[in-house]
């Protein structure tokens, strides 16, 4: 299959992510002055990590349109651990309707959820 060229160039392709066993890093897919996505393989699973500078409405809408460019050009699922005290991070995912796979315990002995995009 050929690849289709990004017409946006703050949706960037996931060009020479190589990566060792053991190691791990976070690659800034989406770039926007009011905030950043980066996606992570970590143990075989795609995990997602925005970073918001500034949240509006007009944010939101560009948000949600590059979040839907992204999934599309991924094509399988993405994961994100949210802390379970995090109700403002969980109400964040399920507006974008990410749903909760597992329940887990931290490192920290904390719990957390993973979410997902798909079901």
């Amino acid at each position: 299959m050929q690849s289709q060229p990004v017409k946006d160039s703050a949706l960037c392709p996931l060009k020479g992510l190589e990566l060792t066993q053991g190691k791990t890093s976070k690659v800034p897919v989406i770039n926007r002055d009011d905030y950043t996505v980066s996606l992570e393989l970590f143990e075989n699973r795609l995990w997602f990590h925005t970073d918001i500078k500034r949240w509006t409405a007009e944010t939101k809408k560009r948000y949600q349109a590059d979040l839907k460019s992204l999934e599309s050009l991924v094509g399988f699922p993405m994961f994100a651990l949210i802390r379970q005290d995090d109700e403002k991070l969980k109400k964040f995912a399920m507006s974008f309707d990410w749903h909760r796979k597992a329940e887990v315990m931290c490192l920290d002995g904390s719990r957390a959820c993973i979410y997902s995009n798909q079901e």
